[in-house]
């Protein structure tokens, strides 16, 4: 899937560990979460995320499907994640990240 650039805050809950991270980019299927707290991959996380502005949090349940510790020799710029992969969502879960991937593929007007 196309992932599409983000700067959304998500809270991050897994085996008794809440943290607070940033989605970096967004795909109808997943997302990548720049955070110093690292999973193992294959862990089942409850994610909220603020997507849409001023609306309420959405939740949704993911699966780590990818660790990046820190940038690699040919990427230093690479920020440490988690890469995930949504497994359930309902309706309004799936309208709002559809909405803001329709956002993100809009062509930005200069001013």
């Amino acid at each position: 899937m196309t992932r599409y650039p983000a700067s959304i805050p998500v809270s991050i809950e897994c085996e008794n560990k809440l943290f607070a991270a940033k989605a970096v980019n967004l795909s109808s299927s997943g997302v990548f979460v720049g955070s110093k707290q690292l999973l193992a991959v294959g862990s089942l996380v409850a994610m909220k995320m603020l997507v849409g502005g001023n609306e309420d949090p959405v939740a949704v349940r993911a699966k780590v499907v990818h660790v990046v510790e820190c940038g690699p020799r040919h990427a230093p710029w690479s920020e440490p994640g988690l890469g995930l992969q949504f497994i359930d969502g309902d309706d309004s879960f799936r309208a709002r990240i559809d909405r803001f991937l329709k956002l993100a593929q809009t062509p930005r007007r200069p001013l």
